[in-house]
């Protein structure tokens, strides 16, 4: 559905904040890509090396070059262009020129290593995807040794700036009066130079899913809501809570605490209360990073068509995350760090929609004894990624042919068995069936119907039969 948005006739033409420094390319490959992946990052470094700083006419080009170029289809490249806009690396902007659309592509430079690693979002979500052991060596490439300036041995012998310059004369001085003059120092005010920025780097956190508004009721009348209410604040508020999924009650709780023996809010005491509270519920693991819902234009079910139990499973499917369904069928227990994993591996390294992985998650339990192999799981994954399946309706179908393809394949090794203990079970009727969902058995059961009716239809032929042949010779039966 990309090409509701994008075409390959599409211009466009990029824009740059800054250029790239010596520290960045070390930041993008070591602490961006295993976020974003090697495509995305990919896709950065060639709009990089496109940059025009002219912003003439001549710098158009057409995506279909770029298609080219990377020699990626269309659709793929704009799924990583969100990645790069998700980060902050990219703003996006379109405008209509003679009929045609042209898309102004803005990049920004990377976060500064000590900025990144401060950062809630990021850096937890980093350290989620390297592991302890990485992230600590990767960190630790990026460090600075700090000057011991405390130590009473080493004197500081700086020059003031008076010890190295004079004082000049009038008559020595440029004239700041001279026209030419003032042009030139007048424009450093409507320049933009390079350089570090903070709102440069920064990418957002809406916090559309955060009732804000429920935190407010919640505080207790003596918390002045005021210096809660600010946008600084809401900007953390939001973040904290996306990072570590806390409710708007759990958040209310942690401002208190930070506010315990002050009257300003202290976004770095919220920080420590925050991840405090985080760390008695769950431990040191941090959380994970998992797409959020399957996307609008992959969904096939509404809540005002959902009228049969098939369609209320599909649309269950693709109205809730992964992760929230896994521990849905776990009778809301934490999901274990290992089968979270799991389903951050379907949805980064395998890119399956989030309904999908659903579908997926929800197979394996049901036919592998409610347990999630990685084996098992990187199997069927990388049969439906080669099969494109995209839609919930398409994994169901194929989990159907999966299912009724495994028990044939049981069957036919059931009856070749000769056992004695298979055949003793059998009799005993202890085998084990696997407790299955109604999708996955509703065209067995339909099958079966069919075969019942089948046979009373017969039974009826031969009963019709019999009438019909003691109907046509009835003397016989007299004698």
């Amino acid at each position: 559905m990309h090409w509701k948005e994008l075409l390959p006739i599409d211009k466009y033409e990029i824009y740059t904040r800054d250029r790239l420094h010596e520290t960045d390319d070390q930041v993008l490959t070591l602490l961006y890509q295993p976020l974003i992946g090697a495509v995305a990052l990919s896709l950065y470094l060639t709009f990089r090396h496109e940059a025009s700083h002219d912003g003439s006419d001549s710098s158009l080009k057409t995506h279909k070059m770029l298609m080219i170029m990377t020699g990626r289809p269309l659709d793929e490249l704009f799924q990583e262009r969100k990645k790069l806009e998700a980060v902050g690396l990219l703003e996006t902007y379109r405008r209509e020129e003679d009929g045609e659309s042209v898309y102004m592509y803005e990049l920004y430079p990377p976060m500064s290593p000590d900025r990144f690693f401060q950062d809630d979002v990021l850096s937890v979500f980093l350290y989620n995807r390297l592991g302890k052991t990485t992230y600590r060596s990767i960190r630790d490439r990026f460090g600075l040794t700090p000057l011991p300036k405390d130590d009473e041995a080493i004197e500081r012998v700086t020059r003031s700036f008076d010890e190295v310059f004079t004082s000049l004369k009038p008559t020595e001085m440029v004239a700041s009066n001279h026209p030419e003059t003032r042009e030139v120092l007048h424009s450093n005010e409507t320049m933009s130079f390079t350089g570090r920025n903070d709102h440069d780097t920064s990418f957002q956190v809406e916090g559309a899913d955060f009732d804000f508004q429920a935190l407010l009721h919640h505080l207790p009348a003596f918390v002045d809501q005021e210096q809660i209410d600010r946008d600084d604040v809401k900007t953390w508020v939001h973040r904290l809570a996306f990072v570590y999924q806390l409710s708007p009650i759990e958040m209310s709780r942690a401002v208190q605490e930070a506010l315990l023996h002050d009257e300003k809010l202290n976004i770095e005491k919220l920080r420590k209360q925050v991840q405090l509270r985080y760390r008695a519920l769950y431990g040191n693991e941090p959380p994970t990073l998992g797409m959020r819902v399957q996307p609008d234009h992959l969904r096939t079910m509404s809540e005002n068509k959902a009228e049969t139990e098939l369609e209320k499973m599909v649309l269950f499917y693709e109205t809730t995350p992964p992760l929230t369904m896994l521990e849905a069928r776990s009778g809301g227990a934490k999901v274990p760090p290992q089968d979270a994993k799991i389903v951050e591996h379907l949805l980064l390294d395998y890119r399956l929609p989030p309904g999908v992985v659903n579908v997926l998650v929800d197979y394996v339990l049901m036919v592998n004894n409610q347990k999630l192999t990685q084996a098992f799981v990187d199997k069927i994954a990388g049969h439906w990624k080669r099969k494109k399946v995209e839609t919930v309706d398409e994994a169901m179908k194929i989990a159907q042919e999966e299912y009724d393809a495994r028990k044939q394949w049981k069957q036919a090794k059931s009856e070749t068995s000769t056992s004695s203990f298979s055949k003793s079970a059998s009799e005993k009727g202890n085998v084990r069936k696997e407790k299955l969902p109604k999708w996955l058995t509703e065209e067995e059961e339909e099958g079966n119907v069919q075969q019942q009716d089948d046979k009373e239809v017969e039974e009826a032929k031969e009963t019709i039969e019999k009438l019909m042949k003691q109907y046509e010779h009835p003397a016989k039966k007299e004698d």
